[in-house]
């Protein structure tokens, strides 16, 4: 696989070593497709492909950049935002999007997909927004350059993301954020209690690593503490446990997802961390007091079409 092909990606599994950086891959790519090729970005995997009418959610950070063509964006937060050459799109896990060429045009993109701890801490310093997701850069070409020797990087092993690759990725983002820079915004109420260090490192972990596996065991473990300590803690800050505060994480993100969007709810309780959609209807209902599907029905997300008439006004 090399990124000289239309349609070039890999996507990688991540050790817990890698983890520990605060920064890891998960996948890295280019693609280049005209407007007839996007009624549906070709080949990936379905958690990451998507249609302009559905849009998707992502359960990792992602950021896209335009070095050819011109088309559009969308979401919520940030509205239709016409984009260009020397675009980039910082994308945030948990918030629909969509975007496409323009008719005509054809579209050559570069996507590095990353998660971890760094970008989690970026998000809630609000260096990185869903309103601030489309950004112009200067000097298109150094872009291009380093982007390519990331995914150069990447692409040498698809056995296991790659640490040079990821360091590569960690210093091109953190080089976007700087140039494109903009005001603060509030952080998010979420994350605005009063934690203390340990109990805050913990959710920092659990917001990042909820979406698969995630014992409490390993999380005393990464936090170089015991069990029995971080439940005291979480106990005495929060009034509940740490599985109580991985299922919050996680059923706060199906809600968002049932509300938002018309992914599957199979697929919904992948994404978010629940073992089975029978799992992820026996929480939900236990903590709302219905089922994910009569709660889909009840919030009244609107129809396909009607995401068309926006994108059109």
């Amino acid at each position: 696989m090399t990124i000289n092909d239309n349609n070039s990606f890999a996507y990688f599994p991540v050790s817990e070593n890698l983890m520990a950086m605060g920064f890891f891959l998960t996948g890295a790519g280019m693609q280049s497709v005209n407007s007839q090729d996007a009624r549906k970005w070709p080949a990936h995997p379905d958690i990451y492909a998507f249609t302009w009418e559905r849009g998707r959610i992502l359960p990792e950070y992602q950021l896209v950049y335009l070095s050819a063509g011109a088309g559009e964006f969308e979401s919520q937060a940030s509205g239709h935002v016409n984009i260009n050459p020397g675009t980039a799109i910082l994308l945030l896990p948990d918030v629909w999007h969509r975007y496409r060429p323009r008719p005509g045009a054809v579209w050559t993109g570069y996507w590095l997909s990353f998660h971890g701890e760094i970008p989690h801490i970026w998000q809630r310093s609000a260096a990185i927004t869903p309103a601030t997701a489309v950004r112009t850069i200067g000097k298109p070409q150094a872009v291009v350059e380093k982007i390519n020797e990331v995914i150069q990087l990447a692409m040498q092993s698809t056995l296991i993301a790659s640490p040079d690759a990821s360091l590569h990725a960690l210093s091109l983002v953190a080089g976007i954020l700087g140039e494109t820079a903009s005001p603060p915004a509030p952080i998010p109420t979420d994350f605005a209690t009063q934690d203390d260090a340990l109990v805050h490192a913990a959710m920092q972990l659990i917001w990042n690593h909820g979406h698969g596996s995630l014992p409490i065991s390993t999380i005393a473990r990464r936090l170089h503490t015991t069990r029995r300590t971080l439940e005291r803690r979480f106990l005495a800050m929060r009034g509940h446990g740490v599985l109580a505060a991985l299922t919050n994480c996680r059923v706060e993100r199906a809600q968002r997802m049932l509300r938002e969007t018309h992914v599957p709810i199979k697929r919904i309780a992948y994404m978010t961390g629940f073992t089975s959609s029978t799992h992820l209807f026996r929480v939900f209902r236990k903590k709302l007091g219905i089922g994910p599907g009569d709660y889909r029905k009840n919030v009244n997300i609107p129809p396909v079409a009607s995401r068309e008439n926006r994108a059109a006004k």
